[in-house]
């Protein structure tokens, strides 16, 4: 077996990545690079310093497919209360997966007005409603962290409260995988098409800068399409 000399590992490092751009994700040639990069620093050299990984595709969110019955189906598959209350916070009010962790169980809900103070992305804060079925959902887990002195609702990590929603999907049997990025954009469907397409309504709900952003996240359903194919056109002879 011959041997490599420090001065070649690198290119031969970078060539062995060339080959496999092709054949595996960027998510995994990232974490390959990452490994050759932790080898190089053990040695004592720099490896790959200067390679430029490809950028992974940004994750397209999508709302279940059976919108509202999918997040109910979940909800009934989840374990216990802060399972259901972070399904209801993520599916039901449209929170981010930092967010929800960040809810304070006193100081966050205003229940004369049945609102939700949610501090988002930029330290923004924004106020969102609360439904009659998310607050019935949500309430024993935020009655139980004000008894317990907790300070949060959510006490998961941000892991493995990514983990939690996807292996409620797969428990409630949704007929595809679901990430915590699907919640928001089946809250924001949901939102829409009861707004009566409202679109800056489900912006300012979600904390978007932009409106495009909020397109997004906004799905398109049957019924939907149903509506908008249902008009009469009359003409009127000339």
């Amino acid at each position: 077996m011959s041997e490599i000399s420090l001065e070649d590992l690198e290119a031969l490092a970078a060539s062995w990545m060339n080959q496999r751009r092709r054949l595996v994700s960027p998510k995994t040639l990232g974490r390959r690079i990452t490994s050759m990069r932790a080898l190089g620093k053990c040695l004592g050299v720099s490896i790959l310093a200067e390679y430029t990984a490809p950028t992974p595709a940004r994750a397209v969110p999508h709302p279940l497919p059976g919108l509202a019955n999918d997040l109910r189906k979940m909800i009934e598959a989840a374990r216990n209360d802060e399972q259901r209350a972070l399904i209801a916070l993520t599916g039901m009010c449209g929170l981010r997966i930092t967010e929800a962790r960040e809810v304070d169980p006193v100081a966050d809900f205003d229940l004369q007005e049945m609102t939700l103070s949610v501090r988002g992305k930029g330290d923004k804060t924004r106020v969102v409603p609360i439904s009659k079925e998310a607050w019935s959902i949500m309430c024993p887990r935020v009655i139980e962290a004000r008894i317990n002195g907790e300070p949060t609702v959510i006490t998961f990590t941000d892991r493995y409260a990514r983990d939690i929603i996807s292996s409620l999907g797969v428990r409630a049997k949704v007929k595809r995988p679901v990430s915590s990025h699907d919640m928001r954009a089946t809250f924001a469907t949901l939102a829409y098409n009861h707004s009566g397409g409202d679109i800056r309504a489900v912006q300012e709900l979600l904390g978007h800068a932009s409106v495009v952003q909020t397109q997004l996240y906004t799905g398109v359903t049957m019924e939907g399409m149903r509506l908008a194919a249902s008009f009469d056109i009359n003409l009127e002879d000339e």
